[in-house]
């Protein structure tokens, strides 16, 4: 396994323009070549010495860690005090990414012959767990501003062994989400977010198709 995780994963992002688990979804406006190009790789903090995923064959898919998510503001914001609700993710916030996150994994990862989304620990059970560390948005909620993307975010994956719990490999890194020039709307953000974890469904599933041709 390379020392990156072509995972570029979750998340990170977020925050501030985000959305109410209410909105409808809408068509993500870049293409997904082009989405899949802007996000970087994970950086391997930790692999197991002979780490071997071609024995798994089914994803338990934690939910996405972010109730401690810390939301910092960009460097050239010098004052939050006059807005400091502007730079906090609400409970509705975290919802929607959680679902979003899920709905868009499973859908990326088990569809069309993939890998089963399993809620049962048990051998060959891959565990992946992704957690963000920290949010910074470019913009703040409702900020009438053009951004070149949503923003940045600190996250970190774990891959664990669905029998003994076993850590396998730790990445971390942080990833830019979205790229080109748009409007700091709750519906542009949402369509950036779910375009990134999109971007990590098909990475996880082209890491697991990789490890079984093998």
């Amino acid at each position: 396994m390379s020392n990156t995780l072509k995972l570029s994963v979750l998340m990170p992002f977020v925050a501030m323009s985000l959305v109410v688990a209410s909105y409808p979804a809408a068509a993500a406006p870049a293409a997904d070549n082009e989405a899949e190009s802007s996000v970087r790789d994970l950086d391997a903090y930790y692999e197991k010495p002979g780490i071997d995923l071609s024995q798994y064959n089914a994803i338990m898919l934690d939910s996405l860690g972010i109730e401690d998510a810390r939301v910092l503001p960009p460097p050239w914001v010098t004052s939050t005090a006059d807005s400091p609700e502007k730079w906090q993710l609400t409970e509705s916030d975290t919802q929607w990414l959680q679902k979003s996150y899920s709905e868009t994994m499973k859908a990326e990862i088990s569809d069309n012959g993939g890998y089963p989304i399993v809620d049962q620990l048990g051998k060959g059970v891959l565990i992946l767990d992704v957690t963000i560390v920290y949010l910074m948005p470019y913009a703040r909620k409702e900020e009438a501003v053009e951004t070149r993307s949503f923003g940045t975010m600190l996250v970190q994956a774990q891959l664990r062994d669905g029998v003994s719990m076993e850590l396998l490999a730790v990445y971390e890194g942080k990833q830019e989400v979205g790229s080109g020039y748009q409007q700091n709307t709750r519906l542009n953000n949402e369509n950036r977010l779910r375009e990134l974890f999109k971007v990590w469904g098909k990475r996880m599933r082209g890491i697991m198709d990789a490890k079984r041709l093998d």
